[in-house]
C-alpha cells in the first residue's frame, strides 16, 4: 500500500514537471517566433530605407483640342494666339497640354520639351513629318522649361484659304535665325503626336484620326487612341 502511494506521488510530480516543461517550451517558442518577426520587420525597414527613390517624370496630360484665332510674326517665325476675332486672322488647330501634379500635390518641371507629329495618309502612305513641331507663342522648337501647373499649345495645323498646313520650328536658341517650315497635312489620315523631354524619353504619345469635310474643309478630329490602334 505504501509502495503504491509512493509511486502515485512520483507519477504526479513527473506529470507536473512535464507540464512545466511543456509550458516553458511553448513560451520559448513564442519568444522565438516574436524575435523572428521583429527581425523580418527590421530587414524590411532597412530595405525600404536603402531603396533608391523612384524617379518621377513630368506628368504631361492632354487637356483639350482647340481652334483659336492666330496671327503670324514673320520676323520671329512664331504663331501667336489672338483673343479677338478678326476676319484677317488665321484659324489654328492646337492640342492643349498641361504639366500636372501627382496625388501628393508635387510635380516635376519638363525640361527641353519638344514634339514630333507624324502623318500617314488614309491609304497608309507616309505623310508629312514635323520635328520639332511648332508650339503656339513659342520662339523655339523646344520649350526650355515647362513648369508644373502650366499649359502649352501644340500647333497641329493652320488653315489657309482652304487646306490645312502643319509647321515645324527648327530654331533651338537665340543664335539661330527663323527656321519654320510648313507643309499641307492629309485631307484624310492619321497623326501620331509624341512629346519628348531632355532625357529622350516619351512623356506623351497618342494617335489621332483627321478627316476634313469635303465641302468646308473643316476637320473632324477623333482621339486620342493608343499608337498601335487600328482606326477605321
Amino acid at each position: 500500500m505504501a509502495e503504491s502511494l509512493r509511486r502515485s506521488l512520483e507519477q504526479i510530480r513527473l506529470n507536473e514537471d512535464l507540464h512545466k516543461a511543456k509550458t516553458l517550451l511553448s513560451e520559448e517558442s513564442e519568444r522565438f517566433d516574436k524575435a523572428n518577426l521583429e527581425i523580418s520587420q527590421l530587414y524590411e525597414l532597412i530595405r525600404e530605407r536603402d531603396k533608391a527613390p523612384e524617379e518621377r517624370r513630368p506628368n504631361i496630360e492632354l487637356k483639350a483640342v482647340q481652334f483659336p484665332n492666330v496671327i503670324y510674326d514673320r520676323d520671329a517665325g512664331v504663331w501667336h494666339d489672338r483673343l479677338e476675332d478678326r476676319a484677317t486672322d488665321y484659324k489654328a488647330c492646337v492640342l492643349i497640354f498641361q504639366n500636372n501634379t501627382y496625388s501628393d500635390g508635387k510635380g516635376v518641371d519638363a525640361i527641353d520639351l519638344r514634339a514630333q507629329i507624324t502623318w500617314v495618309y488614309d491609304n497608309d502612305s507616309p505623310g508629312p513629318f514635323f520635328s520639332p513641331a511648332a508650339w503656339l507663342d513659342e520662339e523655339y522648337g523646344q520649350i526650355n522649361k515647362f513648369p508644373v501647373g502650366w499649359t502649352k499649345k501644340l500647333l497641329i495645323g493652320i488653315r489657309g484659304s482652304e487646306y490645312w498646313d502643319g509647321y515645324d520650328n527648327r530654331r533651338m536658341d537665340a543664335s539661330e535665325g527663323r527656321q519654320t517650315h510648313g507643309e499641307m497635312v492629309p485631307f484624310d489620315g492619321t497623326m501620331t503626336v509624341k512629346l519628348i523631354d531632355h532625357t529622350g524619353q516619351s512623356l506623351y504619345e497618342a494617335k489621332w484620326k483627321w478627316e476634313e469635310n469635303i465641302n468646308t474643309h473643316w476637320p473632324h478630329l477623333r482621339g486620342p487612341f493608343p499608337v498601335d490602334a487600328k482606326i477605321g
